[in-house]
């Protein structure tokens, strides 16, 4: 005799075969369900990840293009002012002659003591104006080296951010302060056991915690015990992820790879996979998450930083940053030539007021003992007294 079973949907009395067909139409739903759902969230997860890389690399390319602009200015503003000084000396070089040909005429004919004090007046006003002159040169270049150093500075300081492939002693701190100012919302704390130092990033949305990620920075050669470790740390501290900083890598890898569902990554990519942690966090917590959805969503996580596609866009990002400091240090170097140009303009411009003094000692002394003797009696203008801009 056939047992008897009640129908899940209606009530009725159904047969024992007839319940188990019902179950497995629902649990052929339920899967099919699933896939659907698995297959949304690996497109959306791609499309976010897609828009993050473009709008960062736009970012730094707009920073890049404004930075060189910039340099290109102060460059031709530099031309400008030293065909200008170079010009404006010329001119004050055959007014002088034109002035001191006319006062030694006029000088002949006047009583000597007359002449002589007329050519210490002159020689006075000559070192004055020399003065006057290598001071404003000095001043004007100083201020233009105060600009230049501090637009040196900005794009070392660029540069330096490349850097992060150098990890050194001070890995920890580099990576905590990275995380600081990436994550200003978030809590980071710092804690030690066992002689190794965490980094526990808690992720917020206001005052509620939608979890956390744990962090340890290790520079020595790679072993797998630092996955299993930091995996078992993971557990004790029930942080949602882990992420091991790494400059070394097994055999075979490089850059990113998943080990025992701890994620191996190079210090330069830090920032950038814990923004991806952080925004998947946040999104099974806003969507009330079951365990089990948690899971699956975190498995198909970890599958799409596996794939080839995300390593190759990963690949296509770093070659446009690359780039972009290629760029930068193009500009630096221009900065350094535009820097030794100015040096040698300085050089000449110093060596034409000398030879405005040569000449004009010459065109003093041509035609009496007299002069001679007035001349030393009133002292040489040595121009080592005038400051070199330093320029660098």
């Amino acid at each position: 005799m056939t047992s008897s079973e009640n129908c899940p949907y209606c009530g009725n009395t159904i047969t024992h075969d007839e319940l188990d067909a019902i179950k497995a139409k629902i649990k052929s739903d339920f899967d099919e369900e699933m896939k659907i759902r698995r297959v949304a969230l690996e497109k959306e997860i791609e499309e976010k990840s897609k828009v993050e890389l473009v709008a960062e690399r736009l970012k730094i390319e707009s920073a890049a293009r404004a930075d060189l602009k910039e340099a290109n200015k102060t460059i031709s503003s530099l031309s400008d002012q030293v065909l200008q000084l170079t010009n404006s000396l010329k001119v004050t070089k055959s007014n002088l002659e034109s002035e001191l040909q006319k006062q030694r005429v006029s000088d002949r004919k006047d009583h000597e003591t007359e002449k002589k004090a007329a050519l210490l007046d002159q020689r006075a006003v000559f070192e004055k104006d020399k003065v006057q002159a290598l001071a404003e040169v000095n001043a004007t270049h100083q201020k233009e080296k105060a600009t230049m150093e501090a637009t040196l500075k900005s794009l070392q300081d660029k540069l330096k951010e490349s850097e992060n492939s150098s990890v050194g002693d001070g890995a920890e701190v580099n990576v905590y302060n990275e995380l600081k100012s990436s994550f200003a919302d978030d809590t980071i704390d710092v804690f030690e056991k066992d002689k190794r130092s965490f980094i526990a990033l808690g992720v917020f949305i206001g005052d509620d915690c939608c979890g956390r990620i744990l962090f340890e920075v290790r520079n020595k050669r790679w072993r797998d015990a630092y996955a299993d470790k930091l995996g078992e740390e993971q557990v004790a501290t029930e942080s949602e992820y882990a992420v091991l900083v790494s400059s070394q890598f097994p055999s075979g890898h490089r850059d990113l790879l998943i080990r025992k569902d701890v994620i191996v990554v190079h210090p330069a990519r830090t920032v950038y996979i814990a923004k991806i942690l952080r925004k998947v966090l946040i999104e099974l917590y806003r969507s009330s998450a079951s365990e089990q959805d948690r899971a699956t969503k975190t498995q198909l996580l970890y599958d799409f930083i596996r794939s080839p596609q995300f390593a190759n866009r990963i690949a296509q990002a770093e070659k446009q940053i690359d780039e972009l400091f290629k760029l930068e240090e193009k500009a630096k170097k221009e900065f350094d030539n535009v820097a030794r140009k100015r040096g040698v303009a300085l050089t000449e411009l110093k060596n034409q007021i000398r030879d405005i003094d040569v000449d004009l000692n010459r065109i003093i002394g041509q035609d009496s003992d007299d002069t001679d003797e007035l001349v030393e009696q009133s002292g040489h203008c040595d121009d080592s007294s005038f400051e070199e801009p330093q320029l660098w």
